[in-house]
């Protein structure tokens, strides 16, 4: 059973198999919501008399609405439920992530909304952060990503300061924020889950 097959031209950047897409009535199964540099596409497959059936939506990137130098999106999280919906060519199409884990959509779809945001304008996306900063705890992350990033800079650009000796990434194991396999790196880097192939930052 074949999926989307992207053009020669169109790279992958993003995909999750733990979105389901509110437009589409009936069960979804083995889904994927994946975005290219060209558009977001949304598979799912349900079960018919004759076996399995593909079908798949695809929005191109240049007709998604904006505001404001942004994508128009509109969001509603919660803690263990966050949907956002995006405007394709005077239409309007809502995705939803779900999880067990309390929190967890909300920055699945905060990677989203940023990466999509990205991909149209070049810039991230406020409703992310706004997503982010709903979280207990991201913005303590925040500030030890920061520090992170600062030492790494220092290590590379050499110290602004008397001090010589700067301090390397440490290795930590994290869970995916997707589908909550073991993860492992150095702080601050970015990694792809090999089980649900969620990007995100250590």
């Amino acid at each position: 059973m074949p999926g989307y097959i992207p053009f020669p031209n169109e790279t992958v950047t993003l995909t999750s198999h733990c979105a389901f897409c509110k437009n589409v009535d009936g069960e979804q199964n083995k889904t994927r919501l994946m975005l290219t540099n060209m558009r977001l596409v949304y598979e799912w497959s349900s079960r018919r008399r004759t076996g399995e059936d593909l079908s798949c939506l695809s929005y191109p990137l240049n007709e998604l609405a904006t505001q404001k130098d942004e994508i128009r999106v509109d969001c509603q999280p919660s803690d263990y439920e966050t949907s956002f919906k995006l405007y394709p060519a005077d239409e309007e199409v809502s995705f939803v992530f779900r999880s067990p884990e309390k929190n967890v959509s909300r920055k699945l779809t905060a990677a989203w909304l940023d990466a999509i945001s990205m991909a149209v304008t070049g810039t991230k996306s406020s409703e992310a952060t706004a997503l982010r900063r709903s979280v207990p705890g991201v913005e303590m992350l925040a500030g030890a990503l920061k520090d992170t990033f600062d030492v790494v800079k220092t290590t590379f650009t050499g110290p602004n300061t008397s001090q010589r000796n700067a301090p390397v990434r440490t290795v930590v194991t994290a869970k995916c924020i997707g589908c909550r396999a073991p993860l492992s790196g150095r702080t601050g880097m970015t990694v792809q889950c090999k089980y649900c192939d969620t990007v995100q930052t250590l």
